[in-house]
């Protein structure tokens, strides 16, 4: 299955469609600490975020969209310290992703390029220049966490960083987009961009545990990981191709389903769906088997994967009601599934902020 070329059978404006009902059978939790944390660290990025946006009233429109809640529900059983430590870095991390996407950088290789050294440097704890509110809100950030992990924890933790702005700069000046057009060579791709092994390690932090050697020695916690990481893709992929309609971006598997196997937009979103049922189903087989294999007596494994299957129906509860993939005015009406009609998302993760780097 292969192609070249931009995506060109994108559905129109107004086409009708409807969400199909999740069927997940693992729990849901929030985290008990998530007001008192959102809170304070809202209060600590939102003057950086006023800089980024030129002025307040942008900047809290922008933190409407509660990156800072998708952590509070993706690990519900982290301590309070830990929440408090992780909590500073959602925002910067989705500004980061949502600046490379903004018309007046993707395709501009100068500035990709630029930004890309300053993001790495900041991820890196090393000096950026003064000004550039977007970086520093990152550099702020990421060392809070890091911090407290694990010697083998921490530098995963921040090789995955490296290589989420790595690859976020290469999408965004046209690399290998029009190579992604199988479904595998997709998701080698989207378990890096859409954060998902960064997302894995944080299960790690927030379980305190590492699973750095355990990781690298059993195939089958690795796939266990891999599949919660594939969950978070997929479901991503149902609710943010709106947004992604709007931002002409081509990274998702429901456009790849519609340009090279000439699905219809129905058609696409069932399959999405499916496969993210399915990757939950295989989840919970290679769970089961871990137990009954020699990892399966371990306290710090069995937290682990199930630290990773509330990663994977908190970013699910996440998705259904974020105003990222609703629009800033979205509420939240209680409509899990059923009939929507497509219509471009515009939110202030989609505006075209010219970044403050000349």
């Amino acid at each position: 299955m292969t192609t070249t070329g931009p995506v060109t059978r994108r559905p129109a404006p107004g086409t009708p469609y409807s969400m199909p009902v999740l069927d997940t059978r693992l729990p849901t939790l929030c985290n008990p600490y998530c007001a008192e944390a959102e809170h304070v660290t809202h209060e600590w990025e939102r003057p950086l975020l006023a800089a980024y946006f030129g002025d307040e009233r942008a900047a809290r429109r922008y933190q409407k969209q509660r990156a800072t809640h998708w952590a509070c529900l993706c690990f519900p059983r982290a301590s309070r310290g830990r929440l408090l430590d992780m909590l500073p870095v959602m925002h910067p991390l989705a500004l980061l992703d949502d600046l490379f996407s903004v018309p007046t950088v993707r395709g501009d290789h100068r500035r990709i390029q630029r930004y890309r050294e300053l993001f790495e440097a900041a991820c890196a704890g090393r000096a950026t220049p003064p000004g550039l509110p977007e970086v520093r809100l990152v550099r702020d950030s990421v060392p809070r966490a890091v911090a407290n992990m694990p010697p083998g924890l921490a530098v995963r933790y921040l090789a995955g960083l490296r290589d989420i702005v790595g690859r976020t700069a290469a999408q965004s000046a046209g690399y290998d987009m029009y190579a992604l057009r199988t479904l595998d060579a997709y998701l080698e791709v989207r378990r890096v961009d859409v954060f998902g092994f960064w997302s894995a390690h944080l299960v790690e932090y927030t379980s305190e545990v590492d699973l750095t050697e355990e990781l690298a020695r059993y195939e089958e916690l690795a796939k266990a990981q891999e599949l919660a990481i594939d969950s978070l893709i997929w479901v991503n992929d149902l609710y943010s191709f709106p947004k992604e309609l709007a931002r002409g971006d081509s990274l998702n598997s429901v456009w790849i389903l519609m340009d090279v196997q000439e699905r219809e937009l129905q058609q696409a979103v069932d399959e999405v769906a499916r496969l993210a049922e399915d990757t939950e189903r295989r989840f919970l087989a290679t769970c089961a088997r871990i137990e009954d294999g020699p990892l399966g007596g371990r306290p710090d494994v069995r937290r682990y994967l199930t630290d990773l299957g509330y990663l994977m129906t908190g970013n699910l509860a996440f998705h259904r009601t974020a105003t990222r993939y609703h629009g800033d005015d979205y509420t939240g009406d209680g409509a899990l599934s059923g009939p929507r009609t497509l219509r471009p998302i515009v939110s202030t993760a989609t505006l075209d902020h010219t970044p403050s780097d000349d």
